[in-house]
């Protein structure tokens, strides 16, 4: 049993612990007047929504790994368990299985492997690919369209027979040499396109407008017939792209990239190789490299605005406050500074350094700290004045507490509602780097460099551009509502009554 001395320490020790939390408390707790302004901020539905949403999606892309990667999350092989995501790499050589000549375990193909011969299982995030990973997979879909897919394929078989994605099923026909494809036969095949399902106008090659496509099978003569009524009409894109002849036969045909029905990166959405937005250039997962280069681009903003709101802040109320020759010195620094052109000096700094993101920051942050000190200087000066702040003097306050206690709290709306204009600007200023060639180096995901690349590939592949323009636009959006409601529950007019 415990002493009586051993019990007045551990109630003593439970009181301080007490104490110390409540003194947190008390020191954290909100003033009505900030209760207020923020009670009025979540009763703004689209600030509220636009913070939870940008809040969500910072948080899930810290995480990605767990979402979008092309390393397993908990793996089981040979009973042991793995955990690759945030563990060790494992190699390929370690599990005596290689796909190519790759060193790291490939485990879209291995879980694959784990099920056909029952040596355990893998669980891969709903986007297995990387960033930083080109998907070589020559299994790619064939498309149902024409567009940035010049070759025409088409088979003919029974109708419950699914040629699918396999490319030796097709005759390959390349766009705008279709007069009477010969079969193995000796029968002529007629490939003809029109704006409807009677078109007045036959066609040797699609476009915007000439959306159906007409077969005729069978044929002796390799001429093809200048009658819409002698083919078999179907619009491209719809039906899987199957039409069912008369003679009970069904025709499938779909678009590839070459003679040999390959499919070339960029490729289109798809949700069977899961690349729900496509993949870029030379084969990397938009949505994946869209999601990496928000975390990226977030973070850099909230580092560069942490640091440079302090700096601005310590140096414009130092300059507020004190005055007199400090000031002056402070002001003429800060003019001679601003002169400095910030482009240039990226462009130098880049050409004598190697890039990385937190040189970038850096960069940002010795350029940008200036333009917070003119505001704070002037707020400081401005409460500065006031009565309280000369009460807390005659009362002996320390310079200090004055300022920690009486002007910051004063002039905060300031910073609040300022933030997230902050955090906007250097996503676009980082943005605006990667797509002028001065950023972050490949392969980092970049939104600048996904927007160059979209504006290069806007006519052949429409969902690299559409993709980034679209994520950040929305992002961009949504970080507007939230410093708009700051702004409208902040206003200090709302609170204040004049007599």
């Amino acid at each position: 049993m415990e002493t009586n001395e051993e019990i007045k320490k551990t109630s003593s020790v439970l009181t301080k612990v007490k104490n110390f939390f409540s003194a947190v408390r008390l020191r954290f707790k909100l003033d009505p007047l900030t209760a207020t302004r923020v009670e009025r901020f979540f009763q703004i539905r689209r600030a509220k929504y636009a913070l939870c949403f940008i809040l969500v999606a910072y948080l899930v892309s810290l995480f990605a790994e767990l979402f979008i990667s092309n390393r397993a999350l908990v793996m089981m092989v040979d009973g042991k368990l793995y955990f690759p995501t945030y563990g060790k790499m494992l190699y390929a050589d370690d599990f005596n299985f290689k796909v190519k000549d790759e060193l790291e375990l490939n485990y879209r193909e291995f879980a694959k492997h784990l099920r056909e011969t029952k040596r355990g299982w893998a669980l891969l995030p709903p986007i297995p690919y990387s960033p930083y990973e080109t998907d070589n997979d020559g299994n790619s879909p064939l498309s149902l369209t024409f567009k940035s897919s010049p070759v025409l394929g088409f088979a003919i078989g029974a109708e419950d027979d699914e040629p699918g994605n396999d490319r030796t099923r097709y005759n390959w026909v390349p766009i705008g040499e279709y007069d009477g494809f010969k079969m193995s036969d000796g029968t002529y095949t007629w490939i003809v396109f029109g704006n409807s399902a009677e078109p007045s106008i036959l066609l040797q090659t699609p476009n915007s407008k000439a959306q159906w496509v007409g077969f005729a099978i069978g044929k002796t003569s390799e001429k093809e017939s200048e009658n819409a009524r002698d083919y078999v009409w179907h619009k491209i894109g719809t039906d899987k792209n199957e039409v069912m002849l008369p003679n009970g036969q069904k025709l499938t045909f779909r678009y590839s990239m070459s003679k040999n029905g390959d499919m070339f990166h960029p490729l289109p959405p798809s949700l069977s190789k899961q690349h729900i937005l496509g993949t870029d250039t030379i084969g990397r997962d938009i949505f994946a490299r869209i999601i990496y280069g928000f975390r990226l681009a977030m973070s850099f903003s909230l580092m560069v605005a942490a640091v440079t709101y302090f700096v601005g802040i310590l140096i414009g109320i130092a300059m507020g406050y004190f005055g007199g020759m400090f000031d002056i010195i402070a002001q003429r620094f800060i003019e001679v500074w601003e002169r400095i052109p910030y482009l240039y000096m990226v462009i130098i700094l880049s050409s004598i350094f190697k890039p990385t993101f937190f040189l970038f920051v850096l960069i940002n942050i010795i350029f940008s700290w200036t333009g917070k000190t003119w505001t704070m200087r002037a707020m400081t000066y401005r409460e500065r004045e006031h009565d309280y702040i000369l009460a807390a003097r005659s009362m002996g306050a320390s310079v200090w507490r004055i300022i920690t206690v009486h002007i910051l709290p004063n002039i905060m709306v300031v910073i609040v509602t300022s933030l997230p204009f902050v955090i906007s600007g250097g996503i676009g200023a980082l943005t605006s780097l990667d797509y002028l060639g001065y950023g972050l180096q490949p392969p980092t995901p970049s939104w600048g460099e996904l927007l160059s690349m979209g504006t290069q590939t806007y006519q052949s592949a429409p969902w690299i551009l559409t993709s980034i323009v679209v994520a950040s636009v929305f992002v961009l959006v949504m970080i507007a509502f939230v410093g708009e409601g700051l702004r409208e529950a902040f206003d200090p007019k709302r609170f204040t009554v004049y007599k």
